[in-house]
């Protein structure tokens, strides 16, 4: 079960990325006429993907700790 979920949660992760980055076109585009080369802007959208997913990661490790502190209580 929790593989299914962490697939069907990837997923959504990779179509909303693809989604936004469609979207910030002209923001790319300005950082490459401003003298950024193609790998320098590709390694920005990545950085800020990482750090997205860490705060995502960090905060799901919380909720999931509350909870399972809930769930050792009760027991």
């Amino acid at each position: 079960m929790i593989g299914i979920a962490a697939a069907y949660g990837t997923i959504g992760a990779v179509t909303t990325a693809a989604t936004a980055i469609s979207g910030r076109r002209g923001e790319l585009a300005l950082l490459r006429r401003i003298g950024t080369t193609r790998r320098q802007a590709f390694a920005f959208v990545c950085q800020e993907y990482a750090l997205l997913v860490a705060a995502g990661a960090l905060t799901a490790a919380g909720a999931a700790g509350i909870v399972l502190a809930g769930v050792g209580l009760a027991a």
